[in-house]
């Protein structure tokens, strides 16, 4: 299950291909849930992977950012 800190929002897996983008409490808005199709469910996962595991800030807010866009819609 993935639970990842994207700085101002957790990304919370509640089941097989639903996520959670839980707001930290700093952070104005509102908590959302976002279902991923399973076409695209290992490359959405390779992507989380890849952004908890790079220590290169570059790297890590690209790929926050892909996931944003082409997920989190």
């Amino acid at each position: 299950m993935i639970n990842a800190n994207f700085g101002d929002y957790d990304l919370v897996q509640v089941s097989e291909n639903e996520f959670k983008k839980v707001l930290h409490s700093n952070t104005q808005g509102k908590n959302e849930t976002f279902t991923i199709l399973s076409k695209d469910l290992d490359a959405f996962k390779a992507t989380v992977k890849e952004i908890e595991e790079t220590e290169d800030s570059d790297t890590k807010f690209n790929n926050i950012d892909y996931i944003e866009r082409e997920y989190l819609i």
